[in-house]
């Protein structure tokens, strides 16, 4: 019987304890995976909403400016924020005749950090 070269003999053990070794890894994992779901009941405003996606209602917005009474009105409701319009109000008083409006707004407060949760601002 011819015996296979010595660099061949050499290199087998090697790759043998390689696969040993990514078996066992493959096992572990196995175990070690678990999934779990985490749900909450989220309040009426994360659901119920006006969405401005309007792009001239950004803060860089100065191209022209107008009275708007009608799109928020007098009474406060929930307004959510998408792209291309920015994502956030304003934390701070931006300068007039900027979000396309004489009279910009601004959210005086901190936003919430956890989802489903609500903070108290004007």
């Amino acid at each position: 019987q011819q015996q296979p070269p010595r660099q061949q003999r050499l290199h087998r053990p090697a790759q043998q304890q390689q696969q040993q070794h990514q078996q066992q890894r493959l096992r572990l994992l196995q175990r070690a995976v678990t999934t779990s779901t985490t749900s909450i009941i989220l309040p009426a405003q994360c659901s119920s909403y006006t969405t401005n996606s309007d792009s001239t209602r950004r803060i860089a917005y100065t191209s022209s400016s107008t009275c708007d009474s009608s799109l928020f009105g007098t009474t406060g409701t929930w307004v959510r924020f998408v792209s291309p319009a920015g994502t956030t109000m304003p934390t701070s008083a931006p300068s007039t005749s900027t979000c396309g409006t004489d009279a910009p707004g601004w959210y005086n407060g901190a936003y919430p950090s956890t989802a489903g949760s609500t903070t108290t601002g004007t």
